[in-house]
């Protein structure tokens, strides 16, 4: 039977990672997500660029242009304008909120920057072109966000390309993949339901490099109380050290953001790379737009595969010694499927050296991600040489991340600023990025502490999560849930926002039961730099091969 010919199975787990790493073809879809009672914060979140506001009467519809917050007086202003020949093509969606609508992002009919818009409906108030008006959370009678809808788009290529049938057995490799490895997932309580908000210290799989992150959360909308719940959704034991919320205080209309220490960096006005390139080929439009096409470092002519992304940023006369460098990014799914190959070359030695790892200096298992590329490098250069700036940490594969990474400018004379990204062989998904000059100073860091902390079981665990110590919260089960509350109160402050970032510590482990017995001599070469990348090309190639292979059994079938 098919369902349980082992390489069948394994076409059908690469087809649907291969589906989901070609997200930026063919079909593409967005959803949105509507409130009838806006607050004003969420207003004043939502003017930022590149959001475009589009303003909607009966069937009139304008962009509100030269937006203005007040928050003292509870009103949004702005000046309506014409739409935009792009923003024109998809103004009615489905009738109920997160459905799939479908949009082109080329060819004709393409409108790419569908998924920035925000759609306000109002009430009872005339339109007209050229009109500056003046509008109220109680004056609007919804608000729409859209979004890119890439669970729709990821169908699309499954079921649109390889029909129902096909389609129904990829479920299984979809099953396969679910049941693989990530790290804890963190849900946040929106009033109505849990909503996912991203992966926590994605790498840390051995007790050894335990490590903090920080993770920024959705608007938040209660005033009283911010609830969280961490969950161990797949096969792996997860041990939780600390969990706190920062809550950080910045002037409207920037924006805040964590470096990988925890230390906030404002981001004011992100500057667009003027060039992108990887050797002679240029992804500048790629890397330029907050949207669902990515850079999956998947060039082929570095040594051992690895994978140079070099930037180039305007340097304005104002700019302060420091930049920020800021990217929307994650890891790749193909690389969570890759170290789940690599896990399998030690067998039922599996365990024998994850115990080994836990005892190893961290500072030895932490170098060897970096030289496998496993982590993202990054460098600046200064008088036209490379110099190494830092690392971004693993984010996991499952959703994108808003990073920062601070770029010491002190010592740069140059016109323009150059960086360079270097990954192995499609270890990352790179999105978007652009720099920034801004001065860090005016923001307020609150640390909030939780005040309760409920297992799914009822357990009180809260003392378990106060403080980095050697209590441990463990959740060893898949299914175990932790609720989180935090006391939150936003003091009203004149031309103040508030961010909500998750700090949290810990580690978590697969859980694996492989048989037979280890390849040695393999995993002895893993020990070589740059090893890891070569790996994943190998892998790749051997896919490709597979799947040419069953392409011509099934032209040969018919």
């Amino acid at each position: 039977m098919a369902g349980k010919n082992p390489i069948f199975m394994k076409v059908l787990s690469w087809l649907l990672i291969f589906s989901l790493i070609n997200t930026t073809v063919g079909c593409n879809y967005y959803t949105y997500k509507s409130d009838a009672t806006p607050s004003i914060e969420k207003l004043d979140k939502l003017k930022n660029s590149p959001n475009y506001i589009i303003v909607h009467r009966a069937d009139q519809a304008f962009n509100l242009a030269n937006v203005r917050v007040d928050q003292q007086a509870q009103t949004i202003s702005g000046v309506l304008v014409a739409l935009s020949p792009d923003h024109k093509k998809y103004l009615e969606t489905k009738s109920f909120p997160g459905s799939a609508n479908r949009y082109k992002k080329k060819g004709k009919d393409a409108s790419p920057f569908v998924v920035n818009e925000v759609h306000f409906y109002v009430k009872d108030l005339g339109l007209s072109e050229g009109e500056s008006i003046t509008l109220t959370p109680a004056s609007l009678e919804k608000v729409e966000v859209y979004d890119p809808d890439t669970g729709a788009t990821t169908a699309s290529h499954i079921f649109g390309g390889l029909g129902i049938l096909a389609g129904i057995y990829l479920l299984i490799g979809i099953i396969i993949l679910l049941t693989k490895s990530s790290c804890p997932f963190v849900f946040v309580n929106n009033g109505e339901e849990y909503v996912f908000a991203g992966e926590i210290y994605s790498g840390a799989i051995f007790e050894s490099i335990e490590r903090d992150d920080y993770l920024m959360l959705p608007t938040i909308l209660s005033d009283s109380v911010l609830e969280i719940k961490v969950a161990n959704k797949l096969k792996e034991k997860q041990y939780i050290n600390q969990l706190g919320v920062m809550q950080v205080g910045h002037a409207v209309g920037t924006q805040v953001l964590p470096d990988r220490n925890g230390n906030m960096h404002v981001i004011t006005k992100p500057v667009k790379m003027t060039k992108a390139m990887v050797d002679n080929l240029e992804i500048t439009e790629l890397l330029q737009h907050h949207d669902s096409t990515h850079f999956t470092f998947n060039a082929e002519s570095g040594e051992d595969y690895f994978n140079d992304v070099v930037l180039t940023f305007p340097k304005p006369n104002s700019a302060n010694k420091e930049g920020h460098l800021v990217m929307h990014t994650k890891n790749s799914l193909w690389g969570d499927y890759l170290f789940g190959e690599f896990t399998k070359l030690f067998g039922s030695k599996y365990s024998s050296w994850i115990e080994k790892q836990n005892k190893k200096p961290t500072e030895e298992t932490a170098s060897w991600a970096v030289d496998q590329g496993l982590a993202m490098k990054v460098y600046v250069e200064i008088n036209k040489e490379w110099k190494f700036v830092d690392i971004v940490d693993l984010v996991g594969p499952l959703a994108f991340r808003d990073v920062v990474v601070p770029i010491d400018l002190g010592s740069h004379q140059e016109e323009t600023v150059r960086i360079k990204l270097s990954s192995g062989f499609m270890m990352w998904d790179v999105d978007y990025a652009a720099m920034d000059y801004s001065s860090d100073a005016g923001i307020n860091v609150k640390y909030v502490n939780a005040s309760q902390a409920i297992t799914h079981e009822g357990k009180d665990v809260l003392a378990s999560l106060s403080k980095k110590d050697a209590n441990y919260l463990a959740q060893e089960v898949t299914g175990d849930e932790v609720v989180v509350g935090f006391p939150i109160s936003k003091p009203f402050e004149e031309g103040i926002a508030y961010d909500y970032i998750l700090h949290s510590r810990g580690y978590y482990q697969h859980v694996r039961d492989y048989e037979g017995s280890p390849e040695i001599t393999t995993l002895l070469s893993f020990k070589l730099q740059g090893r890891f990348s070569r790996f994943s090309k190998e892998k790749y190639d051997e896919m490709n091969q597979l799947l040419q292979v069953t392409e011509i059994s099934a032209s040969i079938k018919k």
